[in-house]
């Protein structure tokens, strides 16, 4: 379904079909560990919920493609479950306007441990919004720390113009 997705249909044999979640779970790591053993791949998976139609596949998978870029905060070999992601559709971020001043800060005066930790908090607070959040706040922070970075290399060359 793309450059680095893979899309596989399970489906039930008989109506009376009884979910087994822990089954389930150990068969996506067997799943998992094999790829990875087999063919050096780490895998993360997208999980949906159980649709009785299969009129809503096209819905499901624009959800699942979705909550499958949360592979970026949640990391390598993770199981995601798409109803979860799904559920963050509902809350309303608000940037940190506070502490993208104090990452402004940090890197100007040089304090680039104190930056790194502030800009990992601000990008982990996305971790549990929509993906189009977490992908617009780490653009808003390339540009404000490209800015500082232009504001910090004309400082320079004036200093050693000067100097």
């Amino acid at each position: 379904m793309g450059d680095d997705h893979i899309i596989l249909l399970l489906s039930a044999k008989d109506k009376d079909y009884t979910w087994d979640q822990p089954a389930f779970i150990e068969l996506l790591n067997t799943m998992q560990a094999s790829i990875r053993s087999f063919i050096k791949l780490s895998v993360s998976m997208t999980i949906s919920p159980f649709q009785e139609e299969s009129t809503q596949c096209s819905q499901l998978y624009q959800q699942l493609l979705e909550a499958s870029y949360h592979r970026l905060c949640r990391g390598h070999g993770c199981i995601i479950w798409s109803e979860e992601i799904i559920a963050y559709r509902t809350k309303e971020y608000k940037f940190p306007s506070q502490k993208e001043k104090q990452l402004v800060d940090c890197l100007m005066t040089g304090d680039s441990e104190e930056a790194e930790s502030i800009y990992l908090d601000i990008v982990r607070e996305t971790a549990l919004y929509p993906y189009t959040v977490v992908h617009l706040a780490i653009s808003h922070l390339t540009l404000t720390v490209n800015n500082v970075l232009t504001t910090i290399n004309e400082k320079t060359s004036i200093e050693a113009i000067q100097g």
